[in-house]
């Protein structure tokens, strides 16, 4: 049963990545950002983002369980890759609403030259210091995805094949992420952008189906050897 409402939260999951790349946007200029403290809609975003994380990390435990008898490794080192995204990602999610809203709101309040030239240097910093989480969790969110579609891949479904090559997909683009960081390639850009709202909720999608799949063929033949005994 829990499993089952697991494989619910992970079929959630394909809204909110929709959500989280078509929906939620914010503003270029400095100023606009500022008055986003009081935002309700873009704090909403925040947490939206933050039960995503949570919804991922427990659906992916429960697909790992269910093939950790191919491979005791691979099934530790993709928990390990998906607890590793979803603790950055929380964190990076609860710093904008718990340190830098603060640093906005009190910028705007600030009654000195003096205090807003440092609050404006703080607010300037936390991009730079959020690029390094995300990074982060871009690394661990590719590693989960190479260990757990290698796992996939052990089983000769043709579902199985199917998500376990979407996981290794899904794991280079990852690495492609981190990559144009630095080089910084307009048409990579524009890749990852139709890629985050295509591939990404299909892949969850898949992965939800399949987990529901595979808990009610386990409930139903729990209940074949029960009713035989």
């Amino acid at each position: 049963m829990i499993k089952k409402l697991v494989a619910i939260g992970l079929f959630f999951t394909v809204g909110t990545t929709l959500s989280i790349h078509l929906l939620f946007d914010v503003p270029d200029s400095f100023d606009e950002r500022l008055l986003l403290y009081k935002d309700s809609w873009y704090i909403f975003s925040k947490w939206v983002t933050v039960v995503h994380c949570i919804l991922v990390l427990m659906g992916m435990v429960a697909i790992c369980s269910e093939l950790k008898k191919y491979h005791e490794v691979s099934y530790t080192l993709g928990v390990i890759g998906y607890t590793g995204f979803s603790f950055f990602e929380i964190y990076r999610q609860l710093s904008v609403i718990f340190y830098l809203n603060p640093l906005r709101e009190h910028y705007i309040y600030a009654e000195t030259l003096e205090e807003k030239f440092f609050l404006e240097r703080q607010i300037d910093l936390f991009p730079q210091a959020s690029s390094g989480v995300f990074a982060t969790f871009i690394l661990f969110f590719a590693l989960g995805n190479v260990f757990t579609g290698l796992l996939f891949l052990k089983e000769k479904a043709k579902l199985n094949t199917i998500i376990g090559i979407g996981l290794l997909i899904w794991a280079f683009t990852g690495m492609l992420v981190l990559l144009n960081q630095h080089w910084n390639i307009e048409i990579i850009n524009s890749f990852l952008d139709v890629f985050n709202y295509t591939f990404q909720p299909a892949a969850r999608l898949l992965l939800g189906i399949w987990l529901w799949e595979r808990v009610t063929k386990n409930e139903s033949f729990s209940t074949q050897v029960y009713s035989f005994k």
